[in-house]
C-alpha cells in the first residue's frame, strides 16, 4: 500500500473539498494537482538556485524545504524516513535533526516508527500541514 492509506487520502479530499467551497472553486482534485506541480516547482528552482551560487547554504530555509519534500513525497505516495529528507531537502544531517526536531514541537510533521526496522523513522505532514500547504499553493497559484 501506498504512503497514504486511502482512508487518509478520502479524507484529505473531503477536506479540500470543504476549502474549494470555501473558496468558491469547482474542483478539488485539480486544486490538489495544481498545488502539488507548483510545490514539485518550487522545489526545482530552489534546487537549481543551489546549484548556480557558490554559497547556496547562505539561502537556505531547511523549514521550509523539508516541508515541501514531504508535500511532494506524500502526494506521490513515497513514503520519506527522516536520513532521506535530508539528501531531498539537501540539508546536513545535523541541521536536518534539528529542524525536524522543531517541526514536530509545532505540530507540523509526525515521525512514526517503522516496525519492520526499529532503526529507521518515518516523516510526514500533519493533515493541518498538508492542507495548508495546498491552500499555500492555491493561493500563490492564483
Amino acid at each position: 500500500m501506498g504512503w497514504i492509506s486511502r482512508e487518509k487520502l478520502s479524507a484529505l479530499q473531503a477536506l479540500v473539498k470543504g476549502m474549494v467551497a470555501d473558496a468558491a472553486l469547482s474542483d478539488p482534485e485539480t486544486l490538489l494537482h495544481e498545488a502539488v506541480l507548483a510545490a514539485k516547482s518550487e522545489s526545482k528552482r530552489r534546487k537549481h538556485r543551489g546549484s548556480i551560487f557558490q554559497y547556496a547554504g547562505l539561502f537556505g530555509e531547511p523549514a521550509w524545504d523539508i516541508l515541501l519534500e514531504l508535500f511532494i513525497n506524500g502526494a506521490d505516495a513515497k513514503k520519506t524516513s527522516i536520513s532521506a529528507i535530508g539528501i531531498d531537502a539537501a540539508v546536513s544531517p545535523s541541521t536536518i535533526k534539528r529542524w525536524i526536531s522543531l517541526l514536530e514541537k509545532h505540530d507540523l510533521v509526525v515521525i512514526i516508527p517503522d516496525v519492520a526496522d526499529r532503526r529507521r523513522q518515518w516523516l510526514e505532514l500533519t493533515q493541518e500541514t498538508r492542507l495548508a500547504m495546498i491552500r499555500y499553493f492555491s493561493q500563490v497559484l492564483a
